[in-house]
Formats: C-alpha cells, structure tokens, sequence
C-alpha cells in the first residue's frame, strides 16, 4: 500500500514535475517496489510497467528515449539518405530533436571514429556523407 507521501511523487512524476528534497527518501521504496524506475542520478520516471498498466507505452518509450545505438542508427539512415547533398549540422539535429548539439555531435564522432561517416568542409558549410573519409 502506499503512503500520501507516495502518492504525490507519483502525481509529480507523471506531471513531469521535480519532486521536493523532503520526499526524495521515498523514491528508493518505490523504485524497489517497481513503480518508479531511476533515470540518471537525479532522474526520476514513472516505470514501464505502470505506462502498460495505463496502455500509454508510447509515451513511456518517448520519455526515456531512445538508445545510443537506435539513435547513432537515425543519423546513419539520415546521412544515406542524402548522401549526394551532405547532410548538414542543423538537418542532423532535427533527427534528434530531444538530443543537444553537442550529443549529436558526439554521436558523429562515434560514426566517424568507426569509418562509418566522414566530414567535408568547416561551420556551415560542413556536410556529412557515408564511409570514411576518401585519401586523396
């Protein structure tokens, strides 16, 4: 059963809402009892079991986003898929909406160092395009 306490934390949660230092001590009971599942070090979510229960999976799955390798995957599809123009920084961004400029730009460093993709020019102009970058 759960305390008031509980309660309100799940209301935050589900509201996207911080939950107040005076009730952090809780989580751990409800990450232990499987309703609450950590996120970061901070970072509190709602867990997948509840979003079945309450048939949003979706949303569970946008809020958790998705993985390293899904969206390294996403960008990859991006790039071939416009392999004859490059793609470009602001392109490779809106891929990822939920992601900074400088995730994205590591995930591309992850692509690059795997000789995946390669870079061609500097700022603006630069654009990305499949396999490692020509000898010339």
């Amino acid at each position: 059963s759960f305390s008031t306490e509980d309660l309100i934390i799940l209301d935050l949660l589900k509201r996207q809402e911080p939950v107040p230092e005076r009730l952090r001590d809780r989580l751990t009971a409800l990450v232990d009892a499987g309703v609450v599942e950590r996120r970061g070090r901070k970072k509190h979510i709602l867990s997948q079991r509840y979003y079945r229960f309450v048939d949003q999976t979706g949303r569970y799955t946008r809020l958790t986003g998705v993985g390293r390798k899904r969206s390294k995957l996403l960008l990859l599809t991006h790039i071939e898929q416009n392999q004859r123009d490059g793609s470009r920084m602001k392109d490779l961004m809106d891929v990822l909406p939920d992601h900074s400029r400088n995730q994205v730009k590591g995930l591309l460093k992850e692509l690059r160092d795997e000789g995946l993709v390669h870079c061609r020019g500097v700022t603006r102009g630069a654009r990305w395009y499949l396999g490692p970058r020509p000898r010339c």
